[in-house]
């Protein structure tokens, strides 16, 4: 047996032994804030943790719905929590960054089910009209054998050899920050089309998918329009740990991208990349966010840190057992 089904067996069998224990008896009532990233649009599948589905996506909301869950807004839901009220079945979805896989197969299956949700904008690639650079470069990368590796290499040159060994022979980071340093975003998409061809994809056709790219300002606007909340999210993603003038320019940023945007207060944000510091929370109040959410797995008791919030995370590659195990609170009896 693999160890990928060896953990699904392990968690079927806490769903079903605990779950029910968990959902009755499992200490007090917790707000679960659910995470969410992107649908693929590409062949196969990528970033199990990244991107899902639009099957495994709607799957998630019909188990929702199924098991009796009340799933609110992120406003509905803090309220909830500062008050002592939530239910033990109360939840939130949250979505980050806003790829264009989210406006198209997620907000769709919101809308169907009738479930609010909070987009966390990364706003820097929506303005700009650009893919995400460094998940196409990790993506297209994946592809090289150590054949296509070298013959890459080979025809870009010293620019890229130097970044390479600027970055410890890790090719990603590498093409990351060649990317960065090129002037125009022809030029950057003529990387990518390279490094594309070598791994033998066809780049066009992820373009024209729009694989990489995060919505539009049209069509972020259009998921305001359709009800659904916009908050922070940085402008540029960047870890802004340990550097608070950071964070305060980011949100600058962001909330400036966002205007005329957001049809909503902008009050809540997430952390890029999940990474937060203590030092971080006195700009976050200061700019008077209510809540912040990191990456860290588990759900929220009256104790918590409404600056540093758990979510439960959520990808293509758990299984709808640990799913289920995750929301009822069984796996956090082992947690606490």
């Amino acid at each position: 047996m693999s160890a990928i089904s060896m953990r699904r067996l392990a968690f079927g069998l806490i769903d079903g032994a605990l779950s029910p224990v968990a959902r009755r008896w499992g200490g007090e009532p917790r707000l679960n804030i659910l995470c969410y990233h992107g649908i693929w649009l590409g062949p196969g599948h990528f970033g199990s943790m990244l991107f899902m589905r639009p099957g495994t996506f709607r799957a998630r909301l019909a188990h929702l719905r199924d098991r009796g869950y009340e799933v609110v807004s992120l406003t509905e839901g803090m309220a909830r929590w500062r008050a002592g009220t939530v239910g033990r079945k109360t939840c939130v979805l949250t979505i980050d960054d806003g790829w264009y896989g989210t406006y198209r197969h997620m907000l769709p299956a919101l809308k169907e089910f009738g479930y609010p949700a909070t987009l966390y904008a990364y706003t820097r690639p929506i303005l700009a009209g650009e893919p995400v650079y460094s998940v196409a470069a990790r993506y297209l990368a994946g592809h090289l054998d150590a054949t296509a590796r070298d013959r890459f290499l080979a025809t870009e040159g010293a620019e890229l050899a130097a970044a390479l060994k600027a970055h410890g022979g890790d090719l990603v980071d590498a093409l990351v920050a060649r990317i960065d340093a090129l002037p125009d975003r022809d030029a950057r998409l003529a990387l990518l089309g390279r490094l594309a061809a070598a791994g033998g994809l066809d780049w066009a056709d992820l373009v024209r998918n729009r694989v990489f790219d995060l919505m539009t300002p049209d069509e972020l606007a259009d998921w305001g329009r359709q009800g659904l909340d916009i908050q922070l999210h940085t402008h540029n993603h960047d870890s802004c740990v340990g550097d608070p003038a950071r964070l305060a320019r980011e949100l600058a940023e962001n909330s400036a991208a966002l205007a005329g945007i957001a049809p909503n207060p902008l009050v809540h944000f997430c952390y890029p990349s999940g990474e937060y510091s203590p030092d971080l929370y006195p700009v976050l109040a200061e700019a008077g966010i209510e809540s912040a959410t990191t990456t860290d797995q588990g759900a929220n008791g009256t104790g918590a840190n409404p600056l540093a919030l758990r979510r439960l995370m959520d990808g293509e590659g758990i299984s709808l057992s640990e799913f289920s195990a995750e929301l009822s609170g069984a796996t956090g009896m082992f947690r606490r």
